[in-house]
């Protein structure tokens, strides 16, 4: 009977461990989107780091419109996110943060995929009172021509002032990583 007792105890320990490892790398990682992992992308290839966005252009939930030419000469931070997903929620703050502190030099958009639809879209960034454009992705063309696939939530881009991909993220990051990749790119 010890045996079989000592047997469920180390059974519930690994159970907790693996379930706890699950738990990390989600809350560290992102939301699976449609699914499968996601690379960094290829140079050259869509999203792909080192590869110049030509034709972008993001019109936001108030009407404005953002292209590459309105965008050039700025650093840029496209993030793809929704409103059901925990880490995408966790690192709109932290955006939030950069925007307000970087002003005319980076410019954050805000890509939501929209699969709870625009209104809830329209909550979550009033009730995070986001200051800087969020746009749905289904209203915006083929975005997957300049980024590829998104595969998981959040994926975000850093255009440097030229608007070439120099980072790309799969999961949220800490706000260190964020704020040290856009002072590389300032050069501050």
């Amino acid at each position: 009977m010890g045996w079989l007792r000592r047997q469920g105890a180390a059974l519930r320990l690994v159970t907790l461990v693996v379930a706890a490892a699950a738990l990390a790398a989600l809350a560290v990682g992102g939301c699976r989107g449609k699914g499968g992992a996601d690379a960094a992308g290829a140079a050259g290839a869509a999203g792909g780091l080192g590869t110049a966005v030509k034709a972008l252009r993001v019109v936001a939930l108030d009407g404005r419109e953002h292209t590459t030419d309105s965008l050039r000469g700025k650093v840029v931070m496209v993030d793809f996110w929704d409103t059901w997903c925990g880490p995408c929620l966790r690192a709109l703050p932290h955006l939030k943060a950069l925007h307000e502190t970087y002003g005319g030099e980076v410019v954050v958009l805000a890509v939501a995929i929209g699969q709870e639809g625009e209104a809830k879209v329209r909550e979550v960034a009033a009730k995070q009172a986001l200051t800087f454009p969020v746009a749905l992705l289904g209203a915006q063309g083929d975005l997957e021509a300049a980024f590829g696939e998104i595969a998981a939530l959040p994926t975000t881009f850093l255009l440097d002032q030229d608007g070439v991909i120099r980072q790309r993220w799969v999961g949220a990051q800490s706000p260190s990583t964020y704020e040290r990749s856009v002072r590389e790119l300032l050069g501050s």
